[in-house]
This record gives structure tokens, C-alpha cells and sequence, in this order.
């Protein structure tokens, strides 16, 4: 009898690599997604494509993503209004992201933000934040949310500003950890992904593909079996899941407490549609966040191994949101100063699942979900089924903790909760985003 892994997308290969690597038991990995890589173009990285490893966990890295050189380029930037600045800005550089009577006003709100932060850390006296929007206009000031923070917010995340959680700025705009050791896929991200099916081969597993997940079996008040196409497949200890919760739900059907339901489906992932352009790349950052109120999309990655390529990333509104066209992503990287690229040569990705919408609340529904699930046998991976924003390095982290046998709450707690700070109010929109 095999363990049984299922999901949709490239975390769900990791993560069945990991469980083949590390129980010595043959792995069954159930996919949605046509093909074994769980994309259509495993050339192109998911994410921003660099990662931290730190040196005691190398080699159970390496043995599922496969070799990791040392990152040849780390370089972020910010474009508004078509000026780039690299992060950390300049000083200079923050005004001319903004008109000069809004980057006016927006100095003055800083100045007095800053100085109002600075009195309460002395003499103290809180102040509530709930929202993105709070905590940015705390430290930054109201013209500057308003001009470079709002749009971004809700482009990148799907949300309004003022209905995200305060944790996704703690999170993302927030100190970053200062200059650190990264490290890229040497062999290119289709050969890592063919090192992960390696694992799961190698063990005697397999991976199905094109897999539409029926329902579970309960028996006990316990998981046992997942049905697909008639078929009832049991499996041995616990199910691992890379899927959102509310799919979760779904397959559990009347054995899922009705209270819980509405909770799952309040915890929203969102699509993100990748669009790869070949083009001029030529001073372009590794990374380059648009901060162009109505961009159709947020970033554009250039990785390293994937020659004179642009990857454009826009979050979409739902499953049947289509997205921008190739032309349209063309055509506005070029108005917003970006660069000529040509959409005739485009390589389109849909990530499902891929983008957990924080709001205040989602935390605590989160953490009620996951002991279900744990009643359950269940155990949540990947982006979706962990909701928070954690990379390839991250996945294999998380599914290598829950190996150990670890309360499955208190892994997610240490490994993947947004941190909550309370030290951070010189935060500096010269760093605008650290991740």
C-alpha cells in the first residue's frame, strides 16, 4: 500500500519527492494537472526563482530540487511613472516615483509619521492595525499609500488594501533579514522538477496525471481512502494535501463539521497568470516590482538561466478571470517603460492555486482548520494548502518537519505563520518590498 500525495501543481511533485526520500515507502502522487511536472512550462521558474539555504540543510534540499549554485544576481527594483530605482532606494529616488505635488505632500506625511512613531516608542501609547492599509499609513503616511502602496496591494494580492491584513506588510514591506547568501537551481527548473519525479520513481512510487479527486473516504473520523473515477484507493499513515481548504472541504463532504465550511471558503487563492515575453532585458532587474496605478500585472522576474526573457506576473480575480493577452502585457511593458517585447513568441502559465489572500481574520480560520484537518489524517502543503506565500526551498522545509511526526500545528506555527511585530515602525519606504 502506498502513501498518497495529491494536488495540482509543482509543489505537490516536491512534496511527494520529500515524503519518497524520506519514509523509504512507495509514494502515490494524484495530480490535477495533465503532465507529471504539474505545469506546461517546467522551463520557467515559479516564483522569483532564488531561494536561502542554509548549509546543514543543503543536501536534503539539493537530493529533491537537485544541485544549487550561488546566485549571480539578487537585484530588486521598484518602476513608477517610468523611472526605476533600485532597492534599497536612494532618498532621491523616492519623489520621482510620484508627481512632484503628491511626492511634496507625501515628504511632509512621512516627516510626520516619522515623528510621531518616534514619540510613541518613547513616551508609548498604541494604535490599532488590522489592515494593510494601517500599517502603511502609520509609518509612510497617507499620500504615499495612496500613490505607490494601494494599487500595488491590491494587484499583488487580491484584495483592497484596507481589507488585507496588517501581516502582509509585516510580511512584505517590512526589515528584510539584510544581505544574505542566495542560491539559484544550477541544472535549469525543468531538470529540478525531473529530479523530484526521480525521487518519487526511485522509490517505487508514481505519479498520476490529469486526476479529478471525486472525494475522500472516512471511516472513524479518520481519512482512509481517496476515490477518483469510481475507483476507492486506500493508503497508508497520514494524506498530504496541496490543495486549498476549500477544496479540502469539498472532498471531505458530510464528515466536514458545517461550521468549518464557511471558514474554508472565506480562505481564498487566488490564479496568477505568468506571461513569458522574449525581448530587450538589458537593465532590467532580477526582479522588478510595477507600482503604475492599473498595470495589468505586478512584477516581472528576468531569472537567471532562462536567456532574454521577461516573466510578467498578474494575479487574476478568479477561476474565470482570463487574464491579460500577450499583446496587452506587451504593450503596457513598453507604455510603462519597461521594455520592447515580443507577445508572438509568449509562453503562458495559470497557476491555480498560487496567491493566499490575507485577510484579518484569515489567520485564526487557518489555524482552526489545520486541527481538523489533523483530526482527520490530513496533513496541508504547498502554497494553497498551507496559504502563505513560502517558495520551492520553503515547500521542501515544511514537508520535511511534518516527516518528524511534529504536531502538525506547531510546524505550521514555526515554519509558515506571518510574523507579528511590534518593532518595526522605522520601517522605510526606501526598502518598499523585502519579499
Amino acid at each position: 500500500m502506498h502513501r498518497v500525495v495529491i494536488g495540482s501543481g509543482p509543489d505537490a511533485v516536491r512534496a511527494a519527492a520529500v515524503r519518497a526520500t524520506g519514509e523509504g515507502a512507495p509514494v502515490l502522487l494524484l495530480l490535477a494537472h495533465a503532465k507529471p511536472e504539474g505545469v506546461d512550462h517546467p522551463e520557467l521558474p515559479v516564483g522569483i526563482a532564488r531561494f536561502t539555504v542554509g548549509d546543514g540543510e543543503r543536501p536534503s534540499v539539493e537530493r529533491v530540487l537537485g544541485t544549487l549554485v550561488e546566485s549571480p544576481d539578487a537585484s530588486v527594483a521598484v518602476i513608477s511613472q517610468g523611472h526605476v530605482a533600485r532597492l534599497p532606494m536612494s532618498p532621491l529616488d523616492v519623489p520621482r516615483l510620484m508627481e512632484g505635488r503628491v511626492a511634496r505632500a507625501a515628504a511632509r506625511a512621512w516627516l510626520h509619521a516619522r515623528g510621531r512613531n518616534a514619540l510613541a516608542e518613547l513616551v508609548g501609547g498604541g494604535q490599532e492595525e488590522r489592515t494593510h492599509r494601517d500599517w502603511v499609513v502609520r509609518r509612510m503616511g497617507g499620500p504615499a499609500w495612496q500613490h505607490l502602496y494601494r494599487d500595488y496591494a491590491a494587484r499583488r494580492w487580491g484584495l483592497p488594501s484596507e481589507e488585507l491584513a496588517c501581516s502582509v506588510a509585516h510580511l512584505h514591506h517590512s526589515h528584510g533579514p539584510g544581505p544574505v547568501d542566495q542560491q539559484v537551481v544550477g541544472g535549469g527548473y525543468d531538470a529540478a522538477l525531473a529530479v523530484s519525479r526521480a525521487c518519487i520513481e526511485a522509490g517505487g512510487g508514481e505519479i498520476r496525471t490529469g486526476v479529478e479527486i471525486e472525494g475522500f473516504d472516512v471511516d472513524g473520523g479518520v481519512v482512509t481512502a481517496v476515490r477518483v473515477a469510481g475507483e476507492s484507493i486506500p493508503f497508508e499513515g497520514r494524506l498530504w494535501v496541496t490543495a486549498p481548504p476549500s477544496q479540502v472541504m469539498g472532498w471531505l463532504g458530510s464528515a466536514a463539521p458545517e461550521a468549518l465550511i464557511h471558514e474554508a471558503k472565506s480562505l481564498d487563492v487566488r490564479p496568477v497568470l505568468r506571461t513569458a515575453l522574449a525581448g530587450d532585458v538589458d537593465g532590467l532587474a532580477w526582479e522588478t516590482h510595477v507600482l503604475d496605478e492599473g498595470a495589468p500585472f505586478w512584477r516581472v522576474i528576468c531569472p537567471y538561466g532562462v536567456e532574454r526573457t521577461a516573466i510578467f506576473h498578474t494575479t487574476l480575480s478568479g477561476p474565470e478571470d482570463p487574464g491579460p493577452t500577450p499583446e496587452v502585457v506587451a504593450d503596457a511593458a513598453r507604455a510603462l517603460g519597461i521594455g520592447s517585447f515580443d507577445p508572438g513568441r509568449a509562453r503562458v502559465e495559470r497557476l491555480a492555486h498560487w496567491q493566499p489572500v490575507w485577510r484579518p481574520t484569515s489567520q485564526a480560520r487557518v489555524r482552526r482548520l489545520l486541527l481538523e484537518f489533523e483530526s482527520f489524517g490530513l496533513i496541508a502543503l504547498g502554497r494553497a494548502g498551507a496559504f502563505a506565500p513560502i517558495d520551492p526551498v520553503e515547500e521542501v522545509r515544511l514537508a520535511r518537519a511534518h516527516l518528524e511526526e511534529a504536531e502538525p500545528r506547531e510546524v505550521h506555527r514555526t515554519l509558515v505563520e506571518p510574523p507579528v511585530r511590534v518593532d518595526d515602525l522605522d520601517a522605510r519606504i526606501t526598502r518598499f518590498v523585502v519579499r
